[in-house]
């Protein structure tokens, strides 16, 4: 950064320097967290945060987001200067980033925010349509902090300006004014233009049938077609998404879809009831009655993942229609 930004309050006509620093104002990261969880917009505009201290098998991120196009947003924050190490640990957590799916995302949301990740998409991003984005497809980087090393500064410009790898950079500063009040002021490594620009998503080139079987062990063939049978006879709609398809059952009531299913080839069958409009009480019956059939594990409060073998495919047909049956009640008696 070429130039230091300084702040001057202007008192009785006359500037008098402000110059307070994060540790002199006796904040912690914490507050910083907290600062723009309250509004995310300063470290970047369309950005919906969808996670906080999220756990990966690196450690824990320290805040997540998504923006319009379905890109994930990995913010690593520091109370001080942002050293080198700080890209290689927020490089760390994408590459642990890169592999979760739309329930995974779906549930960090919820325990962040007790509420159904594509409402709150839809709402942040209302001239969107969440069918035609492929969420998760690339991955963003913004690190935050109040001063920043050089080195870091210079690796950030050369991975963007030489592979337009998504990465920024948001150099915060903090002042207390005479009165007490408390400034907040920014300045990105990447312009908020250069960076829109280069931003966008992967092309979306959905699978389909054949594309998928071909994707499956030969067993778990026969149960994923089931699946797709099933739901078509009692009127549910497949969806094909890049990496997998999911079963979806429109609510008339609220004029949507609810994503309930969700099928990927190497073997993994989810149930998600966030999207349903059934009480706690309803919820908690509906996931001891899927738990006692011992295919499921539970992966949060509203997502029932089921790992395919041989000795579990025996009950598949009973487990589909249970679930399909049930949701077609709740679709038609809310």
């Amino acid at each position: 950064m070429g130039t230091e930004i300084k702040t001057w309050q202007i008192i009785d006509d006359k500037l008098t320097p402000v110059d307070a620093t994060m540790s002199e104002g006796d904040h912690l990261e914490r507050d910083l967290e907290l600062w723009i969880t309250s509004n995310p917009e300063i470290i970047g505009p369309d950005i919906m945060l969808i996670g906080r201290q999220v756990s990966t098998k690196s450690g824990n991120i320290d805040l997540l987001g998504i923006d319009r196009s379905g890109n994930t947003v990995i913010i690593e924050l520091k109370r001080s200067q942002m050293p080198r190490e700080t890209l290689a640990q927020a490089i760390d957590y994408a590459s642990n980033v890169v592999g979760w799916t739309v329930e995974k995302l779906s549930e960090i949301y919820y325990t962040y925010a007790s509420n159904a990740f594509e409402d709150a998409f839809t709402e942040a991003f209302p001239d969107v349509d969440l069918d035609s984005v492929n969420l998760n497809s690339t991955q963003r980087i913004v690190l935050v902090g109040f001063s920043i090393e050089a080195s870091l500064e210079r690796m950030i410009d050369w991975l963007s300006d030489s592979y337009e790898v998504n990465i920024n950079a948001v150099v915060l500063r903090y002042v207390k004014t005479n009165g007490g009040d408390e400034l907040l002021m920014k300045t990105s490594i990447i312009s908020e233009e250069m960076e829109s620009g280069r931003r966008g998503q992967k092309k979306f080139v959905p699978l389909n049938l054949t594309e998928f079987m071909k994707k499956c062990e030969p067993e778990l063939r026969p149960f994923f077609q089931e699946v797709i049978d099933q739901a078509d006879k009692k009127g549910f709609s497949i969806y094909w998404a890049a990496r997998s398809y999911s079963v979806r059952k429109f609510l008339p009531f609220s004029n949507r879809y609810a994503s309930v299913i969700y099928c990927h080839p190497e073997g993994f069958f989810s149930f998600f009831f966030a999207q349903l409009p059934i009480s706690n009480e309803a919820a908690e019956t509906l996931r001891r009655e899927l738990l006692s059939y011992g295919v499921f594990r539970e992966s949060g409060r509203k997502t029932l993942i089921w790992t395919l073998n041989n000795e579990t495919l025996d009950k598949a047909k009973e487990v589909i229609e249970f679930i399909l049956d049930k949701v077609d009640e709740i679709a038609k008696n809310p």
